[in-house]
């Protein structure tokens, strides 16, 4: 007879005592044997994020998971490329410490599993996209590389809006200082401030890590169609005007897409390149029409200011035709407000213009876009001028 069996028989058969006595021991022992084993021996662990894993299913669950990804990457690299990853994964777990202050005693997450749990989301997040990137690029390297990722002057505020728990009182502040730092820090206890600072260094690190990933993966071969001069500003659409919001799209875009170049022709725009000095005014022509100011990779129209921080050209969507992957500022003339954006821009046939995709949000290496509908622009030109002050 089986053991189940004999368990079975046992149970039918007890009396009412003998049960809840059974009951009692057996049930913590069937669970105790089912529960999830990470990727390490427990009963070697000795850090303390090692001991949390070890006493919560859901995070050995997803130590487990995630050794399982670390070995299956591994198969798919070889000589420096596995080097780099393995080192990679080293730096990672002094990160996973540090992204909940596990290393220090001045400050503890109330919840430190939840914490542990957000970071290995994030890595599993990771390693699963990572998967899908040819082998040949290290992106790695790309992630541990140092990287200036302030907006700002980092000598006077490099160390300011990046903090711990958003503590105000700035007890435990830093600067990430690589790609991989900002992904795993971000996704435990550090977060940026939620004024003008935080907000405008967090989409700025953001676009900088994601440009530098993303360019990396160029498919260019001898059919991704004819080149295109993406230093032309002139034959950018004027969807580009809505990338900072409302007053320059009101101004400039109308209900279809159209080169800058032959809104001018037009009669509907003013183009004058090579400006050297910029006052930031709203400039207009005698007809009241707005004028776009060019100078190398800038440009202002309406009052709002445009800078092309990083240009790649390439094939990046794999669609056999040129793009550029630009990373872009966006802001008014006054107040320090700034929309950063990852722009995937491609030239349109139709349109007789170069024109641009939205790289959304939310992946480490996988590059994907939206195009905002006409009548996204539509409804911009729609709402109310501000009335005079």
């Amino acid at each position: 007879m089986e053991v189940t069996d004999k368990i079975r028989t046992a149970i039918r058969f007890a009396s009412p005592h003998i049960l809840a006595v059974f009951l009692f021991c057996f049930i913590p022992i069937q669970k105790a044997i089912a529960s999830p084993t990470p990727s390490f021996n427990c009963a070697k662990a000795t850090t303390k994020v090692e001991k949390l894993i070890c006493g919560e299913d859901k995070l050995s669950k997803q130590e487990k998971k995630l050794g399982e990804l670390v070995s299956e990457i591994k198969k798919n690299y070889s000589d420096g490329r596995l080097d780099s990853f393995l080192k990679g994964q080293h730096v990672w777990l002094k990160l996973r410490s540090e992204a909940c202050v596990l290393t220090s005693d001045k400050l503890i997450p109330s919840d430190q599993t939840k914490c542990l749990q957000s970071v290995y989301d994030e890595r599993i997040k990771e390693l699963a996209e990572q998967k899908t990137v040819d082998a040949s690029i290290d992106v790695d390297n790309i992630l541990d590389a140092d990287e200036t990722l302030s907006p700002y002057y980092p000598q006077d505020m490099g160390s300011v809006y990046f903090l711990y728990n958003g503590d105000i009182d700035f007890k435990l502040k830093r600067t990430p200082q690589t790609c991989r730092e900002l992904y795993t820090l971000t996704s435990g206890a550090w977060k940026y401030t939620a004024d003008t600072i935080g907000g405008n260094s967090q989409t700025h690190a953001y676009t900088t890590c994601a440009f530098k990933i993303f360019s990396s993966q160029n498919h260019t071969n001898e059919n991704s169609g004819t080149k295109i001069d993406f230093g032309d500003l002139t034959q950018y659409s004027n969807e580009f005007s809505c990338l900072e919001g409302f007053p320059a799209c009101r101004d400039i875009f109308r209900t279809y897409p159209i080169s800058f170049q032959d809104e001018e022709k037009n009669g509907h725009l003013k183009v004058q390149t090579g400006i050297t000095n910029h006052s930031g005014e709203n400039f207009r022509d005698y007809e009241g029409n707005p004028t776009l100011q060019i100078e190398d990779k800038k440009f202002w129209i309406a009052g709002t200011n445009y800078i092309i921080h990083n240009m790649a050209v390439g094939d990046f969507t794999n669609q056999g035709r040129q793009e550029a992957i630009l990373q872009i500022s966006a802001y008014p003339s006054e107040g320090t407000y700034r929309n950063n954006e990852l722009v995937l821009a491609y030239y349109d046939e139709t349109s007789k213009s170069i024109r641009p995709e939205i790289i959304e949000n939310g992946s480490v290496f996988i590059l994907k876009t939206k195009t905002m509908p006409i009548g996204y622009y539509r409804e911009r030109i729609r709402s109310p001028k501000p009335s005079a002050q």
